[in-house]
């Protein structure tokens, strides 16, 4: 549902991009936070070492180092596909804000009725937060996703909910 809330500028770079040929993962790319929580069985842990949270994904052998030592993010740091992550806690919860990513790919492939098969991009001012819980009670994984790009587009996206089984 996205799609309908592009930005001229995010029109335009999805009219250039062919998910057939372009899409990140065919270069080893990880790609996205949201595709790397979303790569459906595979394992993940999540380690505390001082102050950073290390977070490793089976999915393209991500690793994410979670910095609990900073405020903000660099200005002048590098810009990756999975950006540059600060967090807290607060109330038992891990809040995630990651920015500095590159311009990328959400989702590969998005079908639109009498429309061609088209990606869902992201420019280089998306910034995420992402919550991660516990539920003792179901013994599960909890995290939500949100994402805002105002770049390429007129309003955030809907938060994103995922539950993990050990």
């Amino acid at each position: 549902p996205m799609m309908q809330y592009l930005t001229a500028a995010g029109r335009a770079a999805v009219e250039d991009y062919d998910p057939f040929t372009a899409d990140p993962t065919f270069r080893c790319d990880p790609v996205a936070i949201r595709r790397v929580w979303g790569a459906p069985g595979t394992p993940l842990s999540i380690t505390r070492e001082g102050d950073r949270i290390i977070l490793r994904h089976e999915w393209m052998d991500v690793v994410r180092t979670v910095h609990l030592n900073l405020e903000e993010h660099p200005q002048d740091g590098p810009r990756t596909s999975l950006g540059h992550s600060i967090g807290r806690f607060e109330d038992g919860v891990l809040i995630i804000e990651t920015a500095n990513y590159s311009a990328g790919v959400l989702n590969q492939y998005v079908e639109q009725p009498g429309q061609p098969t088209r990606g869902l991009l992201h420019s280089a001012a998306l910034t995420s937060t992402e919550r991660l819980s516990f539920d003792a009670a179901r013994q599960r994984l909890v995290v939500e996703v949100a994402l805002e790009d105002p770049e390429f587009f007129t309003q955030p996206f809907p938060v994103s909910r995922s539950e993990y089984a050990p």
